[in-house]
């Protein structure tokens, strides 16, 4: 029996799951439930995959609407994986908002949080256009409500700014899909595959859409307001904002791309040039702040560079099996970036639930104090910057190694860009763990809601069930390296599988 009848389980459940959890606000069974269900979207995920391992695209008409008409689910190797990926992201995070107790502060947390995981679960699901916009809004709903009851005195302030961002580039997505609408007469992916490259209004219309998608990525040069926003949430809402709202944008990009743009080569340059500048900007950005999840704000912004340089090496003209492999890449570059960056995030959280502050002028000789959290830091550190045994290295080496295939000036730009900011990052970490890790052992600290410093006491120590979640996600990054031959090998088959637009369309449009 084909999965496709399940897809709409993946937003049905977490929706609904939300609507229960208010009803009946147990403390014990919110926890449970807000764990189970992100639980269950990674093993839904894995399903999925294995299921493509015969078949290679199942889609749902929901409603038993026509197809190309109604609303669509499809699911190929590429939105199975992400599946997967989002939902030990947010796993981690509720874990970490149960530890930290954010969950019994803000009763309403773990319903926002699977209204968010629908969100993004329906994004990465859809065939239609439109209905991306839609699912792309369910994901902002809630993130509106986390933001404003989490995080710093900066909240309110973040929060218009990142209602005003939002806003504005969720109506220019829309005024795409309004002008594709006009020159198509459809929206859905499907129907649309290849209409780019022959047709210049939608092309432009897609364009459109492209650039408010690229606004929400965090791509240079509209990434500004990125760094500036998230910090200002609490460490668990960053850490879903991390891993589901500038990927979710990744990942309509490489769809809008593969299927209705089929790796038109035009402006190729362009972009090379964008991303380049991305890698670079992210990656030394870091240097200016003073705060950890500041820091880690920019690298974001960096890693989004190299998980869209997958994407552009897909567009050389080189054979099937080049493309797929530096698609590939950019895939597994993705996971290691939500790996790595939920980690470093987490953990920063964990330490400035301890001691008040993730400010590097008022932490000192961590390293001492904090070992675990030194080591979780430091692993996911060196993940960043592309050392063994973490998962960076490899994502780094695939991106190198797919812009050698391409050849020519193409590849000394790409890897010389990826020397550059990996020093970047590396001086950019360096600085942080001075900051944070190196030197005496802190004598005053002030604690979250007090007014005045206090002296460091001998049993002051981060709790272990607060490292936990962080030290979990840098764990799967050490698996990745070490069970790289499985990972890769899903990754390139998300490549083959946005190279096999035919098989998209048949499986959408019932061909």
């Amino acid at each position: 029996m084909s999965l496709s009848a399940f897809l709409p389980i993946f937003v049905a459940f977490p929706l609904l799951t939300a609507l229960i959890l208010i009803l009946f606000p147990h403390l014990l069974a919110r926890r449970i439930a807000y764990m189970v269900v992100p639980a269950i979207t990674t093993a839904g995920g894995v399903g999925l995959l294995v299921e493509h391992t015969q078949e290679p695209v199942i889609a749902n008409q929901i409603g038993g609407f026509l197809p190309g008409v109604g609303i669509a689910f499809v699911s190929d190797a590429f939105s199975a994986l992400m599946l997967v990926a989002t939902g030990i992201l947010v796993f981690a995070a509720n874990w970490f908002a149960i530890s930290t107790g954010e969950d019994e502060r803000n009763r309403y947390f773990p319903s926002l949080a699977l209204v968010l995981l629908a969100g993004v679960n329906g994004a990465l699901l859809t065939a239609d256009l439109f209905n991306l916009f839609v699912w792309i809004e369910v994901m902002l709903m809630p993130s509106y409500a986390l933001l404003a009851i989490s995080g710093t005195w900066r909240r309110i302030g973040v929060d218009r700014m990142f209602v005003v961002v939002n806003l504005l580039t969720s109506s220019m997505f829309l005024l795409g899909v309004v002008y594709t609408y006009g020159a198509a007469g459809r929206v859905n992916i499907a129907a649309l595959a290849g209409a780019a490259r022959t047709n210049p209004h939608i092309a432009a219309s897609m364009l459109v859409c492209i650039v408010a998608l690229a606004v929400k990525a965090g791509i240079f040069p509209v990434h500004g307001w990125l760094p500036r926003a998230y910090p200002g949430a609490s460490a668990a809402v960053m850490g879903l904002f991390s891993g589901l709202h500038t990927k979710v944008a990744v990942y309509a990009i490489y769809r809008i791309v593969s299927a209705i743009f089929v790796f038109d080569p035009r402006g190729q340059w362009i972009v090379v040039a964008i991303m380049c500048l991305t890698m670079i900007v992210g990656g030394f950005g870091s240097l200016g702040e003073q705060r950890m999840r500041g820091s880690l704000a920019f690298q974001m912004v960096c890693g989004i560079g190299y998980i869209m340089m997958g994407l552009v090496l897909a567009t050389s003209g080189q054979g099937q099996d080049a493309r797929a492999v530096a698609l590939g890449t950019g895939v597994f570059y993705l996971i290691h970036h939500m790996l790595t960056m939920g980690s470093l995030i987490l953990t920063t959280g964990a330490i400035e639930e301890t001691y008040g502050s993730g400010r590097f002028d008022r932490l000192d000789g961590l390293q001492r104090r904090e070992p675990l959290a030194a080591a979780i830091m430091a692993g996911g550190m060196l993940s960043l910057v592309g050392f063994p045994p973490f998962s960076g290295v490899l994502g780094k080496v695939g991106i190198a190694q797919s812009a050698a295939t391409v050849g020519g000036l193409m590849a000394w730009v790409v890897i010389s860009t990826i020397i550059v900011s990996s020093l970047g990052a590396l001086l950019s970490m360096m600085v942080m763990w001075k900051g944070v890790f190196w030197g005496p052992r802190m004598a005053m600290y002030r604690p979250i809601g007090a007014e005045e410093y206090i002296p460091v006491g001998e049993d002051l120590r981060i709790k272990k069930k607060q490292l936990a979640p962080g030290g979990f996600l840098l764990g799967l990054s050490v698996l990745v390296f070490f069970f790289a031959g499985q990972v890769v090998t899903a990754t390139t088959n998300a490549g083959f599988s946005m190279l096999d637009i035919n098989s998209y369309v048949e499986a959408v449009l019932m061909l």
